[in-house]
């Protein structure tokens, strides 16, 4: 991978590349921040001067104009790959008393920032694939349903944005919203975050010392501090307490190891969650709320770091399985690509990372 910021990265501005020769030269940082559970974010700084006249960045102010959309292609060797669609939000001058050190400050969310601004109260009838792309259609992004779960005979109000009342949905069923790029366009995906059928990143993460590790720094730990444990009470027709609690517990794994089970404690000792909403809907459902609210801190076992992408030779995206060596035996193993910042400079792109992985798929933890 070459070290030139000119020839790994190209960034367009309604669909227009950036001038090599004028915009370029500008170009201090681009870090594009993609994850689980939140929406893609591009973030970029410029050089920022005053002309002849005296003014600042007038040219900068018409080119990045918040709406703008904006795309994001990153090369190695000779695959070049989409990173982020995107539309601009935000826009900053910050003045130094060094000239130098003013930048112009651009950033941009994905394109579910044109969900989030789109409004549409009504109800719905029908399936979960159905209501989902309906809404996106508004937007005209097309749903990705394959993995979608078949929920049929849904009756829903939508009272808030679009992407507000996606997001909702998601969390009722266990899924999550979001999408994904390429040079065509974006597609939108709404479905559980599955690690079994997961797509895989082919190279490694070694995080062992020496020449043979391609992460600059790591650290790997167990984070206990959210629920362990989540309740709610089933409501009768009636609108009374059932005797039945429904609830989902970590403790339930069935893979758990030895020492995972010492590490969650006795049941006394759960971090408990309550559902502030009883729900008047069949145990069923309320038993897939409390799964999902649980799903959210099940992802307990953690990695983070950071890839000079000249010795990876690949790239990270959230969603995919990733596999790990060298962190020790607890921890090496498969994780699920929780959150990476593409972090472009003009003399590397780094690649900053966290890693998740569920309890009881610790390896080598039966002692």
């Amino acid at each position: 991978m070459s070290a030139t910021i000119v020839s790994d990265l190209q960034v367009s501005i309604n669909g227009k590349p950036l001038d090599p020769q004028l915009d370029l030269p500008l170009l201090c940082e681009v870090e594009v921040d993609l994850g689980v559970q939140q929406q893609g974010m591009i973030h970029m700084q410029l050089g920022a001067g005053q002309d002849a006249s005296g003014d600042w960045a007038r040219t900068l102010v018409h080119t990045y104009t918040p709406g703008s959309p904006v795309a994001v292609d990153v090369r190695i060797g000779d695959s070049t790959t989409r990173l982020i669609n995107g539309v601009l939000t935000l826009t900053k001058l910050n003045f130094s008393a060094d000239i130098h050190d003013s930048r112009f400050e651009v950033t941009g969310m994905d394109v579910l920032e044109k969900v989030k601004r789109s409004h549409n109260a009504q109800r719905y009838q029908g399936d979960l694939i159905s209501i989902v792309t309906q809404v996106l259609g508004r937007q005209n992004i097309p749903l990705d349903s394959s993995a979608t779960p078949s929920v049929a005979n849904l009756s829903e109000s939508q009272t808030d944005s679009d992407l507000d009342f996606l997001t909702g949905l998601a969390r009722n069923n266990n899924c999550e919203i979001y999408v994904e790029s390429d040079t065509s366009g974006d597609t939108a995906f709404f479905q559980k975050l599955d690690f079994d059928t997961a797509d895989s990143i082919s190279t490694d993460l070694r995080v062992n010392q020496g020449s043979q590790t391609n992460v600059r720094n790591a650290q790997f730990y167990i984070d206990l501090s959210g629920p362990t444990r989540v309740e709610a009470n089933n409501i009768d027709s009636n609108g009374k307490a059932a005797p039945q609690k429904i609830a989902s517990d970590l403790r339930d794994i069935p893979t758990l190891s030895q020492i995972e089970t010492d590490l969650l404690g006795d049941v006394s000792f759960a971090l408990i969650s309550r559902l502030n909403r009883e729900s008047k809907k069949s145990v069923a459902e309320l038993q897939t709320r409390c799964d999902s609210e649980l799903e959210k801190a099940a992802w307990v076992v953690v990695g983070k770091g950071e890839v000079d992408t000249a010795a990876y030779g690949d790239l990270l995206f959230p969603r995919r399985t990733v596999n790990v060596r060298g962190s020790g035996s607890l921890f090496e193993g498969e994780y699920m690509v929780w959150k990476v910042t593409h972090s472009f400079k003009r003399d590397v792109h780094c690649q900053r990372f966290e890693l998740r992985r569920k309890l009881g798929m610790m390896l080598n933890a039966s002692s």
